[in-house]
C-alpha cells in the first residue's frame, strides 16, 4: 500500500477523485462530473442595509495563503462558478501600509482558482505558482484552460491548467519588456485573432502574442505632452497637459473597442486613450513622436492616488447615454462618478471611514448599482437610483458575525482590510479579498441583483444631470 500510495499515477487519481465527491456532498444540482480542462466553452437604516448583503462563505486555505494580501480577483467568463484569486507575497506591504509577516514559500507568487460549487472552501479547484511575487492576474478571455499573470518584476506569465501549475510561458526580462510592477494584464481581440495587454507602475504599455512572450509585438510609455493639446470639443476642462510620465496604479480595457484603455495615476488623474496611433486616425504627416502618443486626455479631481477605475458596462454600447459613465475610487477617501464626454465629476461620493477605498466596479447588469472596498474591511454597495448620499447595504469583514461567519475562520482576527472585489456574471454575488489571505463571497438581497428595465437606466442619467446642476 505505501508503494502504491506514493506512486504519480495514485495521487494524480485520488486529487481527482477527492475533488468530485467534494462536489457531489456540496451541491446536488450540479454536474459532479464536469472537466475544466475540455475543450467545451459552453457556459451552461443600517440594520436594513446589512440584511442586504449577506455571507455566503469564505475561501481559505491556510497552508498556502495565510497572511497573503489579495492582489487580484476575477470570475470566469467560460465556467461561471470558478474564481480567480490572485495573493501577494507573505511579506508584502499590507494594503493599509504596514508590513506583514509570513511563512517561507519557495514559490513566492500564487493564485488559486477556486469552486463555488466544491463541498468545502480550504482547498482550491487549482494552485498556479510563479518564482516571482504575482501583483495582476486575469482569467484568458479566448482559453478557458488559460489564466494571465504580471508580477513584481515586470514579467509577464501565463498558466495552462491541462499541462502543468507553473507558467508555460512568460516574458523575459529585458529592455522592450516591463522592468517595473504590473499593475495590469489583460487578454483583448477575438476568439481567432487576440493579443495581450499590460502596462506597469512606470506608465509602460506592451502589447504581447501569446504565443510569443519573448518580447512584445509594440511597446510605449504613456506620456502627457504638448502633443496632446488637441481637445475635442467640450472636453477642455478634462485635460491634464504636463510634460511627464504616467505613473499607473490602476488599468481598465474596453471589451468590445479593444484599443481603448484608462489608466488611474498616482497624481489622482484618471488618463484615457487610444492604442491607435494619430496616423491610424487621419494624420498621415505626423511624425514619429506624435504618432505615438496615447493619452488623448484626462479627468482631474481626486487629490490622491486613483486605485481603481471602471467604465460603466454599456461602455461597448456607443447609443446608451450611460456610455461614458466612469467610476473611479481613490486614496482621498472618496469615489467619483465622471462623465467622461464632459470631464465633469457627477457625483462625489465620501466613505463613512477614514480609510483608503482600494476599488470599486459597477454591477454588470443594474444601472446604477456599484460596490467599493476599503481598508478597514467595509463592503458598501451603492444604488444610484435608490439614493445619491448613502449606500444601499455595506458589510464589515472585520466585525465578528458569529451566526453567518464559518467556524473554521477563527474568532480572534485582526482588522482585515480589503484590497479588491468582484462581481459574478449574473450580479448576485460579490467576491472581496482581504489583506489576511481571505476570499469573502458576499450574497445580494433580490431588490439588488435583480435585472431591471431600460426605464432605470435613462432614470440614472437623469439623477446625476440634475444633481450636477443643483451644484
Amino acid at each position: 500500500w505505501r508503494r502504491l500510495e506514493i506512486q504519480d499515477d495514485f495521487q494524480s487519481f485520488f486529487f481527482n477523485t477527492s475533488k468530485i465527491l467534494e462536489r457531489a456532498l456540496g451541491q446536488q444540482d450540479y454536474d459532479i462530473f464536469k472537466d475544466y480542462t475540455a475543450d467545451d466553452m459552453s457556459i451552461d437604516s443600517k440594520d436594513t442595509r446589512k440584511s442586504l448583503l449577506k455571507l455566503q462563505t469564505t475561501c481559505y486555505d491556510q497552508q498556502r495563503c495565510q497572511d497573503r494580501p489579495l492582489a487580484a480577483l476575477e470570475w470566469s467568463v467560460h465556467h461561471p462558478e470558478l474564481l480567480l484569486a490572485a495573493y501577494h507575497d507573505p511579506v508584502a506591504s499590507h494594503p493599509s501600509g504596514g508590513t506583514i509577516g509570513g511563512g517561507q514559500s519557495t514559490q513566492k507568487g500564487l493564485v488559486c482558482i477556486w469552486n463555488m460549487r466544491a463541498g468545502q472552501f480550504s482547498r482550491p479547484e487549482y494552485v498556479l505558482q510563479c518564482e516571482s511575487t504575482i501583483t495582476a492576474a486575469a482569467v484568458h478571455a479566448f482559453s478557458p484552460h488559460c489564466y494571465i499573470g504580471g508580477t513584481q518584476v515586470g514579467q509577464i506569465v501565463i498558466w495552462d491548467v491541462r499541462a502543468q501549475l507553473t507558467p508555460v510561458s512568460r516574458s523575459l526580462l529585458s529592455v522592450q519588456g516591463h522592468s517595473h510592477p504590473i499593475v495590469g494584464v489583460r487578454a483583448v481581440g477575438t476568439q481567432h485573432a487576440h493579443s495581450l495587454l499590460s502596462l506597469s507602475r512606470d506608465g509602460k504599455l506592451c502589447t504581447w502574442n501569446p504565443s510569443k512572450l519573448s518580447e512584445p509585438m509594440d511597446q510605449m510609455p504613456l506620456s502627457i505632452g504638448r502633443t496632446s493639446s488637441a481637445a475635442p470639443e467640450g472636453a477642455a476642462g478634462a485635460w491634464k497637459l504636463d510634460d511627464h510620465t504616467v505613473s499607473a496604479i490602476s488599468f481598465w480595457v474596453s471589451n468590445s473597442d479593444v484599443e481603448s484603455f484608462m489608466v488611474g495615476s498616482e497624481d489622482g488623474c484618471v488618463y484615457f486613450g487610444s492604442r491607435k496611433s494619430i496616423t491610424d486616425r487621419g494624420t498621415s504627416h505626423a511624425s514619429t513622436e506624435r504618432r505615438r502618443e496615447w493619452i488623448s486626455g484626462s479627468l482631474a479631481g481626486h487629490s490622491a492616488p486613483v486605485t481603481a477605475v471602471d467604465f460603466h458596462p454599456t461602455a461597448d454600447d456607443a447609443k446608451s447615454s450611460l456610455s461614458n459613465l466612469v467610476v473611479s475610487s481613490s486614496m482621498d477617501y472618496s469615489c467619483r462618478i465622471w462623465d467622461r464626454k464632459s470631464g465633469k465629476a457627477l457625483l462625489v461620493l465620501d466613505a463613512e471611514s477614514s480609510e483608503y477605498i482600494y476599488d470599486v466596479k459597477w454591477s454588470p447588469t443594474q444601472a446604477g448599482v456599484f460596490a467599493s472596498v476599503d481598508g478597514s474591511g467595509l463592503l458598501q454597495v451603492w444604488d444610484l437610483c435608490s439614493n445619491l448620499e448613502e449606500p444601499l447595504g455595506d458589510f464589515n469583514v472585520s466585525a465578528r458575525h458569529s451566526a453567518s461567519v464559518d467556524a473554521s475562520v477563527g474568532s480572534q482576527d485582526p482588522v482585515r482590510g480589503l484590497g479588491c472585489v468582484s462581481w459574478s456574471g449574473d450580479g448576485k454575488s460579490l467576491a472581496c479579498g482581504d489583506s489576511v489571505g481571505r476570499v469573502h463571497i458576499v450574497g445580494l438581497g433580490s431588490d439588488i441583483s435583480e435585472f431591471r428595465t431600460d426605464s432605470s437606466w435613462e432614470q440614472l442619467y437623469n439623477l446625476l444631470a440634475s444633481s450636477t446642476e443643483d451644484e
